[in-house]
């Protein structure tokens, strides 16, 4: 918040509370809140985890089928409900 607040924090006089930010005790005077989703959600491939990726995907089968520990983990009744 503070590195927001350092690049985006400008109490310059130009923004107006209630208008640009809001005029409420505490807010930081002058903070122009910046939204950080610059795409919309179905070509997020940065903030979404569950977005398709080919790579994830074959990494995934590769520890599921090659390490005894990993197939040991998702297997448990309280994981397997997460991936199948």
């Amino acid at each position: 918040m503070s590195n927001l607040l350092g690049m985006y924090g400008q109490n310059n006089g130009k923004n107006i509370p209630g208008v640009d930010y809001p005029n409420i005790t505490g807010w930081p005077r002058g903070y122009v809140p910046i939204a950080p989703h610059t795409v919309d959600h179905d070509s997020d491939h940065l903030l979404i985890p569950h977005a398709p990726c080919k790579r994830m995907n074959w990494l995934f089968e590769m520890l599921r089928t090659q390490s005894e520990e990993v197939r040991g983990f998702i297997n448990k009744p309280e994981v397997r409900i997460f991936f199948f």
